[in-house]
Order: C-alpha cells, then structure tokens, then sequence
C-alpha cells in the first residue's frame, strides 16, 4: 500500500514537472544549436558567464583558437558604473543606480551577424552606511544578474540569427 502511495505521489510530481514548463537544461525547444562558438573577452564578467552557460549547452562546441567556421562572440566592452540617485539629510549617499554596459559583436565566417551593439542594464539599491559589507554584497551579486541577463540576450540574439 505505501509502495503504491509513494509512487502515485513520484508520478503526480513528474506529472507537475512537466505541465510547468520545466526542462533539462541545453537546447530549448524551437532554438537551433549553436554549433562551434568562440567567445572573446576577458576570463572575467560577462564573457566568463556565456563560456560558463555554453559549456554545459547541448549543440555547443567551445573552441579556443580561431577558427572561421566558428560563431565568434566578441565582448568588446564591460563596464559596470554607480550614480548617486539620492541623498541623506547628512549629505550621504542613500541611494545608487547601478548600470552595466555589455559591448559585443557576433560574426560567422567573416561577416558580422550581429555588429557591434550595447546592452545596458540599470538598478536602484538602496545604501546604509551602517551595514557596508552586506551593501557589496548586495551591488556584487545585483552586477553579477544583470551580467547573466546580458549573456542570456547576446545568445538568444546570435540563436535566432543562427537558425
């Protein structure tokens, strides 16, 4: 009886799995691999993030030397500023904007797919001069997504040109 119990409750929640959308990861349905890809740019920020998700990607074949039947993604750029949005009574900083800037291009075979183009993200944190080190942590981890989101829309752009 339990046996059948646990496996009513294993089927219901694979069941569940299933109508929500969820998948493995790699290639999403409708989206054409990759095939071989460079990435350019720094170890580093975004460039790190696409090699980091491409890795794990089926369809994908990371390639380290040139190559011209290579898909070339190019971060030319990756900056990541504050701007002071408000003020305290003391005339200390109580609110930021953070914006990243991502400056890429994608080629094949010599021509650009994509030529040179800039994504940008902007955020507002709040700041507490009273809890700093939890503040960093807070902007780090905020760079690090907007950095995420920028490699996820350089690839969904280079996917559709692709297909």
């Amino acid at each position: 009886m339990a046996k059948r119990l646990l496996r009513a409750l294993l089927v219901s929640g694979l069941l569940a799995l299933a109508g929500c959308g969820w998948h493995l990861a790699g290639t999403l349905p409708g989206q054409a691999p990759l095939g071989l890809v460079q990435i350019k740019g720094d170890r580093s920020g975004t460039a790190a993030l696409l090699r980091e998700s491409l890795r794990f990607s089926s369809g994908v074949q990371l390639v380290e030397e040139d190559n011209p039947a290579a898909l070339q993604i190019a971060i030319l750029g990756d900056a990541t500023g504050r701007r002071i949005i408000a003020l305290s009574g003391a005339g200390r900083a109580r609110e930021f904007e953070i914006i990243q800037t991502v400056r890429f291009n994608v080629r094949l075979q010599g021509r650009d797919l994509i030529p040179t183009d800039t994504i940008e993200f902007r955020n507002q944190v709040s700041y507490d001069d009273s809890s700093v080190l939890s503040k960093e942590y807070e902007i780090a981890a905020l760079v690090e997504s907007m950095q995420r989101d920028a490699a996820a829309q350089i690839l969904r752009r280079a996917a559709a040109l692709k297909r």
